[in-house]
């Protein structure tokens, strides 16, 4: 009975932190040239997303307006606001009661705020990992003492409480956010 518990354990643990690695894997690349082509189109995009844009002023028309942005100019302040707009020459944030102009050449680094990852998927994510973790232990420490006449009601606590120390992990790894340099002045 011990060894069953044990190999079903080793199994419920490997498939809850398979998926996560499964889901992370690239599609399978066909030899079509149209899919080439749409790949090579796709990659181009995530770059230029991704990539510092270096006195590229236009760049930060494609911001939208509201998105919350960080600025560093060449005499060291530093504003954190949403912004308001963008002209050919000045940068305008809505400040904590007034708006906050920039000229472009005062400016040294902008940074756009990005939210991180959602506090509910971290939840979830902590609760699996949680409750495999405690099913492990459970399963480790039943095979150590060989077993016991409510095996099942010790795994179920075991996964409660794995469950329950894994969910507040991902509360409390909850969501940050990320500056993205979208200018830098040269």
């Amino acid at each position: 009975m011990t060894k069953k518990l044990l190999a079903v354990s080793c199994a419920s643990l490997l498939l809850l932190i398979q998926p996560q690695q499964l889901l992370a894997q690239d599609a399978i690349v066909t030899d079509d040239p149209a899919s080439h082509e749409h790949n090579a189109a796709k990659t181009e995009a995530t770059v230029a997303r991704n990539t510092i844009v270096q006195d590229n002023w236009e760049a930060l028309k494609t911001v939208p307006v509201g998105d919350e942005v960080y600025v560093e100019t060449r005499n060291g302040k530093r504003s954190k606001g949403r912004l308001r707009s963008v002209t050919d020459t000045t940068l305008t944030l809505s400040g904590n009661n007034q708006p906050v102009s920039f000229d472009q050449p005062t400016i040294k680094k902008i940074y756009r705020i990005v939210n991180g990852g959602s506090r509910a998927k971290n939840t979830l994510v902590g609760t699996a990992i949680g409750t495999g973790i405690g099913v492990g232990i459970v399963a480790i420490l039943l095979a150590s003492t060989g077993g016991s006449d409510s095996t099942g009601e010790i795994v179920a606590i075991g996964m409660l409480v794995g469950a329950g120390l894994g969910a507040g992990v991902g509360v409390l790894s909850g969501k940050g956010n990320k500056k993205v340099l979208i200018y830098e002045s040269k």
